[in-house]
Parts: structure tokens; sequence; C-alpha cells
């Protein structure tokens, strides 16, 4: 019963349908595991995703997270526009700790994957760090980078989730591209 109630807040919030296979919550200690999560029509699958909450505070509403753990991720996205999901002002949502591993991000429209997605943020009250590194990325499924991507910087949220979405950003770049690679794409670069 309370996966489903999840299924359809998630679907409701997302405006997507959203679907578990198992769900997994241990009210005692906070802890909540899903497995295969999915969103839209392969929009979005999570292979694990594992949480530790502060219980007491949902009772306040608010969805307070001490370290959220995200486990072979794939998100396609296509022509569609990105559209956040609106504040609800009754539910506050914040994070200490998140970490991505083994996770992927296709960019369809422009033939673009990022493989081997590791990432992991950090928030204080004011502002929330994070260390992307991506293994690889392709265009039209030709690698471009000869080592991997590593971004880091800082958001101005601190650790409200949905404030991320709109914040700030200092970021930091380092990475080798092919330029020869990039070159020789039959699609134009200036759509990117």
């Amino acid at each position: 019963m309370m996966q489903s109630t999840i299924e359809n807040a998630l679907t409701n919030m997302l405006g997507r349908s959203v679907t578990m296979q198992k769900l997994k919550v241990n009210p005692l200690s906070g802890s909540i595991e899903i497995a295969d999560l999915r969103v839209g029509v392969d929009e979005a699958k999570i292979a694990r995703i594992a949480s530790q909450i502060f219980m007491g505070k949902i009772l306040k509403k608010q969805l307070s997270i001490k370290s959220l753990e995200i486990h072979g991720a794939t998100i396609r996205l296509g022509n569609e526009k990105f559209k956040p999901p609106a504040k609800d002002s009754s539910w506050l949502a914040e994070a200490s700790e998140i970490s991505v591993r083994e996770s992927a991000v296709y960019l369809a429209h422009y033939g673009i994957s990022l493989e081997g997605i590791t990432a992991d943020l950090r928030a204080d009250k004011t502002d929330m760090r994070f260390e992307i590194e991506i293994a690889q990325v392709k265009l039209n499924a030709r690698p471009l980078n000869s080592a991997p991507i590593k971004l880091t910087g800082t958001l101005d949220s601190g650790s409200d989730l949905l404030a991320a979405i709109s914040a700030k950003v200092q970021l930091g770049i380092q990475t080798q591209i092919d330029l020869k690679a990039l070159l020789q794409t039959p699609q134009s670069v200036n759509q990117l």
C-alpha cells in the first residue's frame, strides 16, 4: 500500500508515470530502499536507490535526507524541454549528502551520451558542493574524450533540493576532448 501511495505522489509531482519494482522502508531507522524505479516511457530508470531520512521531520511536512545513494541511473532526454516540478510550499525537501554511481545521460536530439557518471554532493546551510566525473562523452556514438571529465563547484542553494534546480553555480572543469573526433562527426556541432 505504501509503495502505490509513493508511486502516485511521484507521478503527480513529475507529471509522468512512476513505478518501482520493490520498496523497503524501515520507519525506526529511517532507511528506504527502492529497486528498479522507472519514470515515463524509458525516460529514466534507476537500478537501486538507498536513503536515510530523518523520520521525525515527516510529521512537519519536511523530507530531510541524511544520505541518498543512486546506482545505475539511466536518463534519456528527448526533444521536450525539461520542466522542473513546481515547488509545493507546504513541503520542504532537503539533502545533506547525495551520491550517484554507474549512471548515464542520453541527449537524443543531439546524439550525445554521457556515460560512467559518478557524482558526490554535500550540503551545508549556505551551499551545496559537488564533484562529478563523466568517464565517457560520445557524439553520435563516437568517443570525444580521452580522459574522464571532472566538474567541481558549488550551488548557492544550501540543502534545498528544489532551489538547487535554479541556483547560481560556480563551476570548474577538467577534461581532454578529442577535437579530431568531434570535427569528423557527420552532424554539425553548431546544433549543440
